[in-house]
């Protein structure tokens, strides 16, 4: 299971479908790029040993280690980085991100005793990791220095935006630039990978409406999987309708 230079592959091993554990896999040219690294905590009503942490299983590319170009961890909560000390003796890779995020995991490493290889991005900043070139998208979350990720390759082009809110004016980081997310829409996304959790059904309207602007002039089609925690969510047409405690995953692809 090799990828080629004429593929763009979306491989998620955890975060899809479910609450947490994010890791998500991106193949192109016999190279993979791992989107962050995180935990989870197993269902407290059914489980029998307490709130125990959950990993995503890494066995698929930890086979494949030698192929793996590298790790972006997008933000700094512990469902994006958490596994990072568990799992990265099996990765053996750079580890890409912001300031802040680098602070947080090295002193995870620090802790487990681990020496790996962090390599400081600044958001904004555009590097090659491997076949893939990457731009930091910055955008508004409840942590500092959010960022999503622009990854282009002569295959195709993917705005992943890992966990993200439209806020303009965000208590934690800068607010959210409309102008650059639109210029990417204009430059025609190949795949649009959205991750996004929402809590009542405003949210869910203003996320959806800010993203229509990527997609409005560069998609043919838009496909969105929903799931909620504790009621149902329905779109009817182009406006997006929810009951008020929802939680959502969704991946759109142009």
């Amino acid at each position: 299971m090799i990828p080629t230079d004429k593929d763009l592959w979306f491989l998620p091993l955890g975060g899809c479908g479910e609450i947490g554990m994010n890791l998500n896999l991106f193949g192109h040219n016999g190279s993979w790029l791992m989107v962050d690294c995180g935990i989870t905590f197993e269902d407290s009503v059914t489980s029998r040993t307490g709130n125990r942490v959950e990993m995503p299983d890494p066995l698929f590319i930890a086979n494949r280690h030698e192929a793996l170009a590298g790790i972006i961890a997008t933000h700094a909560h512990e469902d994006h980085i958490g596994a990072l000390p568990h799992l990265w003796e099996q990765l053996r890779c750079p580890i890409y991100t912001t300031p802040f995020t680098r602070n947080v995991v090295a002193r995870k490493f620090a802790q487990a005793g681990i020496r790996a290889p962090l390599v400081t991005v600044h958001p904004g900043e555009t590097i090659e990791i491997g076949p893939f070139k990457v731009t930091w998208v910055p955008i508004t979350h409840s942590t500092p220095e959010t960022n999503g990720l622009l990854i282009d390759t002569p295959a195709g082009r993917v705005l992943h935006t890992a966990d993200w809110k439209v806020d303009p004016a965000p208590v934690v980081g800068e607010p959210i630039q409309p102008k650059l997310f639109q210029s990417i829409g204009d430059r025609g996304v190949g795949r649009l990978s959205v991750i996004r959790r929402m809590h009542r059904s405003r949210v869910v309207r203003r996320r959806s409406l800010h993203f229509s602007m990527v997609c409005s002039r560069q998609c043919r089609r838009v496909l969105s999987a929903l799931w909620s925690l504790a009621s149902r969510a329905t779109w009817r047409g182009s406006k997006p309708s929810a009951t008020s405690l929802m939680w959502q995953d969704a991946i759109l692809a142009c």
